[in-house]
């Protein structure tokens, strides 16, 4: 039986991180060709001049990776997050 948890642990962080980046090797040719950029890129929702929620993340190897996604409460629930996933994924 699989088992689901939500844990916050580094060394179980370190460990994902370490058997994606071995797939990525062992799968994507161009994974080891190219010398792999950091690009800090976030992405914001605005009313009117009012910050209303973003996600930050960076990209390496053209992925993006989400740090985090956040939106005001009062906004939830309304496909703010979702088009803020959908401007990442464009």
């Amino acid at each position: 039986m699989i088992k689901f948890e939500c844990v916050n642990s580094e060394k179980l962080d370190k460990e994902i991180l370490k058997k994606l980046k071995d797939f990525n090797r062992n799968h994507n040719e161009w994974f080891n060709s190219r010398k792999s950029k950091i690009k800090n890129k976030s992405f914001f929702a605005f009313e009117g001049n009012k910050l209303i929620g973003g996600a930050v993340g960076y990209v390496e190897y053209n992925w993006y990776y989400l740090y985090i996604l956040f939106v005001e409460e009062k906004y939830r629930k309304q496909g703010v997050g979702s088009q803020i996933l959908r401007l990442i994924e464009d």
